[in-house]
């Protein structure tokens, strides 16, 4: 019963993020961009679904990142006070699904304790077979 939940809940937040970036389109971006500022990502879906990232521990705003649709990559800012990061993809036929149940910090560090750069992030693969990595 409380996965259930919690896959409704997954969907329904990741439908918002779908609905957001659907309608502003806003944040786009190219695959090839520089390195990233503290504190934002760069989310590269070049499969066929949709992916979004969900940040956990978020403290303010939406929980999710724009939705970048298939072969469209999306930034922004990374919610605040979010620990880690999970991955997930949205197929044509309305499910969702978490991309290889792996996290990622939020917030990495460097060697000397400073911030590191944002992340950048690419999914790819299909509904059935997919896959994701990131970069610093």
């Amino acid at each position: 019963m409380k996965v259930k939940k919690s896959a409704g809940r997954l969907a329904a937040g990741i439908a918002g993020a779908l609905l957001v970036t659907v309608t502003t389109m806003a944040g786009s971006a190219t695959p090839a961009m520089a390195e990233m500022g503290v504190g934002r990502y760069l989310l590269c879906s070049k499969g066929n679904f949709t992916s979004v990232l969900e940040f956990h521990g978020s403290t303010s705003g939406p929980g999710f990142s724009y939705a970048a649709l298939p072969g469209k990559c999306v930034k922004g800012n990374v919610a605040k006070g979010a620990q880690t990061i999970t991955v997930h993809g949205w197929g044509k036929d309305g499910k969702a699904f978490q991309i290889n149940k792996a996290e990622v910090l939020a917030f990495p560090l460097n060697k000397d304790g400073t911030q590191a750069a944002g992340l950048k992030f690419f999914t790819d693969g299909t509904v059935k077979k997919h896959t994701w990595y990131f970069k610093r």
